[in-house]
């Protein structure tokens, strides 16, 4: 049931690109969270597809258009961080914070240079993240 709900709200979302921001899914509420720049043109379509009492609309300042915009920024300055000996361990974005996450092992140290640096183009959130750790397939044994 949520599961449905979820893919129809997905699909909604996507033809608004300019407010949509995401959603979650609540199991403990049996709700769909939808994270989007307040639309009532949006808002009027998800009700259409999720009924009352399994949707939940959740205000956010960006859309999921910006926020990837601004992700795909950040990701592309990795090298010149590196030159300024700042890690970027990890990036993402997830509906509800409003911001690019960026992951470091030294937030205290390197979160104020970071948010300096973006705060006049891109809203950014630094935490602490290490060096994700790619899973490798076992080798198939000879």
């Amino acid at each position: 049931m949520l599961d449905g709900y979820a893919q129809a709200a997905q699909q909604v979302g996507q033809e608004h690109p300019d407010s949509y921001a995401g959603l979650e899914v609540h199991l403990d509420e049996v709700a769909v969270w939808v994270h989007r720049k307040p639309s009532p043109t949006l808002d009027d379509a998800l009700r259409h597809v999720v009924p009352p009492g399994h949707l939940c609309l959740r205000d956010a300042r960006y859309s999921a258009v910006e926020l990837e915009t601004w992700l795909h920024q950040v990701r592309a300055d990795v090298d010149y961080w590196a030159g300024r000996q700042i890690v970027l361990n990890t990036m993402s974005i997830r509906p509800g914070r409003d911001c690019v996450e960026i992951g470091v092992d030294r937030p205290d140290v390197d979160g104020p240079t970071l948010t300096a640096y973006y705060q006049a183009t891109i809203p950014v959130c630094v935490e602490l993240g290490g060096a994700l750790i790619p899973l490798v397939a076992p080798s198939p044994a000879t």
